[in-house]
C-alpha cells in the first residue's frame, strides 16, 4: 500500500530510467535520497522499508497482466491468483476450474517445499471463489468505499487500544489522500496481535 517513499518526508530522485526513453523502475539502490527530510514524514522510513519487503513478498509472477496474455495457453483468469495463501501451511494456493466455478486448492502432495507442511494438513483445501467473493465484496464496499468508512476505521483503531493510530486518524479526517497510511497502522495492529 505504501509504496511511494515521499511519504517518508525524504526526497527521492532516480526512481526511473526516462534517459532512453523506457521509464522503467530503477532498483531502491540506486535510488538517491535527500539527505534531510523534505517536508513533514506521514510514516518513517523503517516502516516505508518494511512495507517494501512485505510488497516484494507479495508479489505475483505475472502482476498487472491478465493470465491469458501472460500465457497464451491459459484458458481461464483467476481473481485471486497470487493473493491467496492456504491458512494451514502458509503456501500459496493456485486456481484450479470446474465448468461451473472457480476455486483455489493446496494439496501438500503437490508443494516444493515439503519440510514446512505440517503433519495433521489435510490432503486437499479447496476454496471457492464464490465464496472468497460473498465473504470479501460487501467487506470491501464498506470498509474501504462505504459512506460510513471513516467510523468504521476509527472504531477498529480506538478498538486496538493504540492512542496513536486514533490521533493519525483525527489529524487526516479520514482524508481518502492518507488511506494508504490509515491501512498501514491497521495492518500494524492486526500484525502485533
Amino acid at each position: 500500500m505504501i509504496r511511494n517513499p515521499k511519504y517518508t518526508g525524504y526526497q527521492v530522485w532516480n526512481r526511473r530510467a526516462r534517459k532512453q526513453g523506457s521509464n522503467r523502475v530503477n532498483p531502491p539502490e540506486a535510488w538517491i535520497w535527500s539527505e534531510e527530510p523534505a517536508h513533514e514524514a506521514l510514516i518513517t522510513r523503517e516502516e516505508y522499508e518494511a512495507a517494501a519487503i512485505q510488497g516484494k513478498a507479495n508479489q505475483r509472477s505475472r502482476q498487472g497482466v491478465s493470465a491469458k496474455v501472460a500465457r497464451t495457453s491459459a484458458r481461464t483468469n483467476y481473481l485471486y491468483r497470487g493473493l491467496l495463501h492456504c491458512g494451514i501451511c502458509g503456501l500459496r494456493m493456485w486456481g484450479n476450474h470446474r465448468p461451473r466455478y472457480n476455486y483455489y486448492s493446496c494439496q501438500p502432495t503437490h508443494q516444493r517445499s515439503k519440510k514446512d507442511i505440517p503433519a495433521n494438513h489435510p490432503p486437499h483445501v479447496y476454496l471457492n471463489e464464490d465464496r472468497i467473493n460473498d465473504a470479501l465484496l460487501p467487506f470491501l464496499g464498506e470498509s474501504l468505499f462505504g459512506a460510513a468508512r471513516v467510523d468504521y476505521w476509527r472504531t477498529c483503531l480506538e478498538a486496538s487500544n493504540d492512542p496513536v493510530s486514533a490521533v493519525t486518524l483525527d489529524e487526516h479526517g479520514g482524508d481518502t489522500q492518507h488511506g494508504d497510511v490509515l491501512m498501514a497502522a491497521c495492518r500494524r495492529r492486526c500484525s502485533a496481535g
